[in-house]
C-alpha cells in the first residue's frame, strides 16, 4: 500500500458525541507508521455521498439505527451490492442490540464485525480498527493481484492477434504499461517503453512507445542512457525482473530460445510493485512471441507457395509478368496508409495474392493476346472474375471467402461502371476497392508503355478517377505517397515501408 499518507476511516453515526469520542481514541493511533484520518457522516445518506466521492476508505464504523431502524443495515447492503466496495471493512456498532440481533445480522449482511457501543472500550476500539486495517490491506492486495491477472489475460488475447513483429512489440509494451497502471500509485504516471532482443550478436531494439519512440530509441547501446543500459544488462545477465529508480525491466525467453527484455521508464521514481505479476506477464509474452514466429513461418510458406503458383501461371501470359506480386506489395502499402487493423491487413494479403486466380480458366490463346484487346476478346477476358470467384467461394475459410469476393469485384468501379456486377460505392468490398487501385496502377503502367506514367501523370490520373473508378477515401490517403507506390510498381526497395511492416 505504498504512496498513501494516511488511512481513511468513515464514522457513520447520528450521535455527535460518538464521533468526538471515536476520533479522540483514534487520534494517536498509527498503522504501518501512518496516521488515521477520520471522515464523518451523521446519516446513511451522507455516508453514501462520501463513499461515492472518496473511494479510498479502509474502514466504516457504522451505527445501525439512525434516520430509520435499519438505515445502517441498508447502507451496508448498498456498500457491497451497489458500490461494489468489497475491500472496505464494515464494523457495525449499535446501542440497541435488540433491534439488530448479532447472529442474524452477520448471517444476512456482509459485515466484518459487530460490536455493542457499551462494550467498545478505547483498547477494544483500537484493536478492532488495527485488525480491520490489516484485513483491508490484505484484501486490497488480493484485488490488485486479481486485476493484474485479468489484465494479463485480456492483454494476452490481444497479443495473439498481432501479425507484425514491430506491432507485437509495441502492443506488449502498451500491455506492460497498462498492467502497471492497475496500481493506484501508478495510475497517473507517464511511461515510455522499449522492447529488445538479445542474441549472440548483441542486443537489438524491436519496438518502442511513448517518448522512447519519438526520442529515437533505435539502436542499442548508442541511444540509451547509462542508467538504462545498466538495468538492461543486469536483467539480461540475471534473467529476472528488476525495479530501480524510474525503471522497471523484465526478461523473457521463448520456446525456441529467443531472449527478450522489456524496459519501462516512468516520469518519476517508482514505488514497489509485485514483481511476481510482472514475471508472470513475461511468460505470456514469450508464448506470444512463439505464436508470432509460428504464424510468420506459416504465412511465409503460404506466400512462397503462391509465388510458385503464379510463376507457373505467368509462363502462359504474354503480358504483365510479375503483376500479382506487384499488386500484392502495392495493396499492402495502401493498407498500411489506411491503417487497417492487423486482421484486415492479413486478409488483404490473401485477397491480393488471389485476385487474378480466374486467369487459370482462360485459354492459352486468350492469355497470349497483346493489349489493348478487341471488344470480343475483352468480354472473354472479363470472365476471369467469375471463374476466380467460383474457384474460391466453395471454401469454408474466411480468408478464402474474402478472396473470392475480391476476385469477383476487383474490376468494379466506384461509380457503378465496372464489371461483372455494376456494383457501386459501398456495395463493393472494401478490400476490392484497395486492390482495384493497385491493379490499375500496375496494369496501366506496365502494359501501356507509350503513356507517360510519371509521378505527376499518375497523380493527375488518380485524382481524375477518384469518385469514378476509385473510392475517394482511398485516393485521399495515398495521393501524397505516389512516389513510393511507383517504386513498388517498379519493384524497387522501399526501406521506410519495410521498417514499418517488420
Amino acid at each position: 500500500m505504498t504512496g498513501r499518507e494516511y488511512w481513511n476511516i468513515l464514522i457513520v453515526d447520528d450521535e455527535r458525541e460518538i464521533h468526538q469520542v471515536t476520533e479522540l481514541v483514534l487520534d494517536s493511533l498509527q498503522y504501518r507508521g501512518l496516521p488515521i484520518s477520520c471522515l464523518h457522516a451523521f446519516s446513511a445518506d451522507e455516508a453514501r455521498d462520501i463513499l461515492s466521492t472518496e473511494p479510498d476508505i479502509a474502514v466504516v464504523l457504522l451505527d445501525v439505527v439512525m434516520e430509520s431502524e435499519s438505515a445502517g443495515l441498508e447502507l451496508a447492503k448498498w456498500i457491497r451490492e451497489e458500490a461494489k466496495m468489497t475491500a472496505l471493512r464494515i464494523i457495525l456498532r449499535t446501542g440497541q442490540p435488540g433491534q439488530a440481533p448479532q447472529m442474524e445480522v452477520i448471517r444476512a449482511y456482509d459485515i466484518n464485525d459487530y460490536k455493542e457501543k457499551t462494550e467498545l472500550t478505547a483498547r477494544k476500539l483500537t484493536t478492532v480498527v488495527i485488525s480491520s486495517l490489516r484485513s483491508y490491506e490484505q484484501v486490497s492486495e488480493i484485488e490488485k493481484n486479481k486485476a493484474d491477472l485479468e489484465k494479463i489475460i485480456r492483454g494476452t488475447s490481444q497479443l495473439f492477434e498481432v501479425y507484425t513483429l514491430n506491432r507485437l512489440s509495441k502492443n506488449i509494451l502498451n500491455q506492460f504499461n497498462d498492467l502497471l497502471r492497475v496500481h493506484s500509485d501508478l495510475s497517473q504516471r507517464r511511461f515510455s517503453g522499449v522492447s529488445l532482443e538479445k542474441n549472440r550478436k548483441g542486443i537489438f531494439v524491436l519496438g518502442s512507445v511513448g517518448d522512447f519512440e519519438g526520442g529515437g530509441k533505435k539502436e542499442y547501446p548508442r541511444d540509451f542512457t547509462e542508467e538504462e543500459q545498466l538495468i538492461i544488462e543486469e536483467v539480461a545477465a540475471q534473467k529476472r525482473s528488476i525495479l530501480r529508480g524510474r525503471c522497471i525491466a523484465t526478461y523473457f525467453v521463448t520456446h525456441n530460445e529467443r531472449e527478450g527484455i522489456m524496459l519501462l521508464k516512468g516520469d518519476g521514481p517508482l514505488p514497489a510493485v509485485n514483481l511476481d505479476i510482472i514475471t508472470l506477464f513475461s511468460v505470456h509474452v514469450s508464448v506470444a512471441f512463439d505464436s508470432y514466429q509460428l504464424n510468420k513461418e506459416i504465412r511465409d510458406t503460404r506466400q512462397e507457395i503462391l509465388d510458385k503458383l503464379w510463376q507457373v501461371i505467368e509462363t502462359r501470359l504474354s503480358f504483365n509478368r510479375g503483376h500479382v506480386r506487384r499488386v500484392y506489395h502495392i495493396s499492402n502499402y495502401i493498407g498500411f496508409l489506411l491503417e487497417l487493423p492487423d486482421r484486415d491487413s492479413e486478409l488483404l494479403r490473401y485477397a491480393s495474392s488471389f485476385h487474378d486466380i480466374g486467369l487459370v480458366g482462360l485459354s492459352d490463346e486468350m492469355l497470349q493476346k497483346p493489349f489493348p484487346l478487341s471488344p470480343e476478346d475483352h468480354r472473354t477476358f472479363m470472365r476471369h472474375t467469375d471463374i476466380g470467384h467460383a474457384l474460391l467461394s466453395t471454401s469454408a475459410r474466411k480468408a478464402l471467402k474474402v478472396a473470392a469476393d475480391v476476385a469477383l469485384q476487383h474490376h468494379e468501379s466506384w461509380d457503378g461502371t465496372g464489371y461483372p456486377g455494376n456494383l457501386s460505392g459501398e456495395e463493393i468490398h472494401p478490400l476490392a476497392r484497395i486492390i482495384r487501385v493497385a491493379d490499375v496502377i500496375d496494369f496501366y503502367g506496365k502494359n501501356y508503355p507509350d503513356e507517360e506514367w510519371t509521378e505527376p501523370a499518375l497523380k493527375a490520373f488518380l485524382v481524375k478517377e477518384s469518385g469514378r473508378m476509385f473510392d475517394p477515401a482511398v485516393i485521399e490517403q495515398i495521393i501524397d505517397h505516389v512516389d513510393i507506390i511507383m517504386k513498388l510498381r517498379d519493384e524497387q526497395p522501399v526501406t521506410a515501408f519495410e521498417d514499418a511492416r517488420v
